[in-house]
C-alpha cells in the first residue's frame, strides 16, 4: 500500500515500536496535518488519536484471533479484510466494510507452473502443526518441498519455485496472483483447492482454513493434491486483478 499511495501522496509511517522496522519510509511527524490516517493495530490507534492531527481516521482490522486485530475507539472508519472480521467486529460493536488484502500485481507476477506437478512450497508461522501432515503427503507423491526447516525470506523467488503452495491469507492470494495452484491449510485446520468456485466460499474467512477448518489426513491432503491443474493459474491471476489489485483497493480506501 505504502508504494501504491506514495505515487500521488506524500505518505508518512508510524509504527509502534518505532519506525526502524521501516528505515527507508518517511517516519511520523507530529507536527504534521494528515488528511488521511490508514492504521493497523489498536496500539496505533490509541497512540495517534491523541497525538496526531488526522482528518479521516480508518482503521482495519486483519483477523478475528490477535488481541492487537480488536478496535478501539476513536477511529472515523472500520475496515475488516474479510466477512468472518466483519462479523465478528459486528458482536464487539464496530460496524465495517470489507476491503480485501492488497495485491501488488507487478511483484507478483510468473508465467503458469510446470504441466506436470514436482514441487511444493509450504509457507506457514506454525509450521509444527501440520508438519507431519504435508510431508507425509508430499513424501508419499515424491514431490519436492521447502518449507519449515528453512525459512523463506524472499517469498516471490519461492513462489516461483513452486509449482503449488500450501498456505493460507496473504501466502495464498500472492500465489494465486503468480498462477501457481494453493492448497488452504494451516494450523487452525484446511479449507482445500483454490479454484474459482472455491475462493468465493474461502476469502469469506480471508483464506485461513476457518471457511470449513477440515482435520485432514495424509490421504486426505494427497486426494487435493492429485487436482493439481496448471491450466487455472491464468484463472487465478484474473481472480485477483480483479478483487485484490492493490491499485484498486488503495483507491477504496481513500473514497471512505
Amino acid at each position: 500500500m505504502f508504494d501504491e499511495l506514495s505515487k500521488e501522496h506524500e505518505v508518512d509511517v508510524y509504527a509502534a515500536n518505532g519506525n526502524t522496522v521501516f528505515p527507508d519510509m518517511p517516519p511520523f511527524d507530529p507536527n504534521v496535518f494528515y488528511d488521511r490516517g490508514i492504521l493497523n493495530h489498536a496500539a496505533c490507534l490509541t497512540f495517534l488519536r491523541k497525538r496526531a492531527s488526522i482528518g479521516r481516521t480508518i482503521f482495519t482490522s486483519h483477523g478475528v484471533i490477535p488481541g492487537a486485530e480488536k478496535p478501539v475507539d476513536g477511529a472515523d472508519v472500520y475496515v475488516s479484510v474479510s466477512e468472518e472480521v466483519q462479523a465478528q467486529r459486528a458482536k464487539e460493536g464496530y460496524e465495517s466494510v470489507v476491503i480485501r488484502n492488497p495485491i501488488n500485481l507487478d511483484k507478483f507476477n510468473a508465467t503458469k507452473p510446470s504441466f506436470k506437478l514436482g514441487k511444493v512450497l509450504w509457507l506457514s508461522n506454525n509450521p509444527r502443526s501440520k508438519e507431519k501432515l504435508i510431508r507425509g503427503a508430499t513424501r508419499g507423491l515424491r514431490l519436492k518441498i521447502i518449507g519449515r526447516d528453512n525459512q523463506q525470506r524472499d517469498v516471490r523467488s519461492s513462489i516461483m519455485w513452486a509449482d503449488l503452495v500450501i498456505g493460507l491469507g496473504r501466502s495464498a492470494y500472492e500465489s494465486m496472483s503468480m498462477r501457481r495452484n494453493v492448497i488452504v491449510l494451516d494450523y487452525k485446520g484446511a479449507d482445500g483447492f483454490v479454484d474459482l468456485d472455491t475462493i468465493m466460499e474461502f476469502r469469506k474467512s480471508n483464506c485461513s482454513g476457518r471457511r470449513y477448518a477440515e482435520n485432514w489426513n495424509i490421504p486426505r491432503l494427497a486426494e487435493e493434491l492429485h487436482k493439481y491443474n496448471p491450466d487455472i493459474g491464468h484463472s487465478l491471476r484474473a481472480y485477483i486483478a480483479e478483487n485484490n489489485n492493490v491499485e484498486t483497493i488503495a483507491e477504496q480506501y481513500l473514497c471512505l
